[in-house]
């Protein structure tokens, strides 16, 4: 997909936001520089709390060189991080919207646009390593399927791949305001098909489609306690509950008053420091099979 066909599946809702109005882009979130900006600094909150951009054993490979995947890159701070990090290796994106960095990505690094549902712009066997985040909102069931295809067709044998997603079905110590905006979030992802549960259907998902060794960490994300990490996370639960709020509308009219909206949300936060909510975070790691 170009960019000029990518400008046809947008249109303008509320406040010259963009969003995605194309059926076989089902992705929930703005596409604009202010979404842009959130990914940008999501990305540098992630590595805060874990000091760390992967989990797949790979370290030594790509300290020597091998051909990484970071798929739906979105503005792509961890491709840029990584490149950085490991200049051996070579490193390419891969995002539905093109808000790629054009000046700043060193020369082992590179951008395309495609789209994760589709048949991907790569040849069979192609990288090493595939890493994937936080594509909850903009995978239908059928598109995880796709998706998860594709990534197993251009990963080599044996090579890892890497998924990681939020649990937004139950949370760790939720309150009942919290329970609100998380009804009214499936309420919203059931209506397109998308899968609510993802983060714990993943294990058996990468299985089913034919991935081997499948290896699954939980770990927690601290809503607004807990000191500075808390905080942050907090700042991006935030800002995306302010992105989608044109569809969340839908559940709750009265959300359809800005300030009204801002301070449910937040009072949510003083749910969650109260409560110690948590949002669990789950890593999938497995491998492409040898034969």
């Amino acid at each position: 997909m170009s960019t000029e066909d990518n400008k046809e599946h947008i249109q303008i809702l509320e406040n010259g936001r963009e969003y995605y109005d194309n059926e076989n882009i089902a992705y929930l979130l703005p596409h604009d520089i202010d979404e842009c900006g959130r990914l940008e600094k999501q990305h540098r909150v992630f590595k805060y709390i874990f000091q760390k951009n992967f989990w797949a054993p790979v370290r030594t490979q790509l300290e020597e060189g091998i051909t990484v995947l970071d798929s739906g890159c979105g503005p792509g701070s961890w491709t840029l991080d990584m490149a950085k990090d490991f200049p051996n290796s070579k490193f390419h994106g891969v995002d539905i919207s093109n808000f790629f960095p054009d000046e700043t990505k060193p020369n082992n690094c590179e951008f395309i646009i495609g789209n994760l549902t589709e048949t991907l712009p790569f040849e069979d066997n192609t990288f090493d390593y595939v890493h994937q985040r936080l594509l909850i909102l903009g995978l239908t069931n059928s598109g995880w399927e796709k998706c998860l295809s594709e990534l197993l067709r251009v990963l080599k044998p044996g090579g890892y791949i890497e998924i990681l997603e939020p649990n937004v079905k139950n949370l760790h110590n939720g309150g009942p305001l919290l329970e609100q905006v998380h009804i009214a979030l499936a309420e919203m992802m059931e209506s397109r098909d998308i899968p609510i549960t993802i983060a714990t259907e993943l294990k058996n998902r990468v299985t089913e489609t034919g991935f081997v060794n499948a290896v699954e960490t939980l770990d927690f994300l601290p809503l607004n306690h807990g000191g500075r990490g808390g905080e942050l996370i907090w700042g991006d639960y935030y800002h995306v509950y302010m992105n989608i709020r044109p569809m969340m509308t839908k559940s709750n009219p009265e959300w359809d008053n800005l300030e009204a909206y801002e301070t449910f949300l937040g009072n949510c936060a003083s749910e969650a420091n109260t409560k110690e909510t948590s949002l669990g975070w789950h890593i999938i790691c497995a491998q492409k099979p040898f034969n």
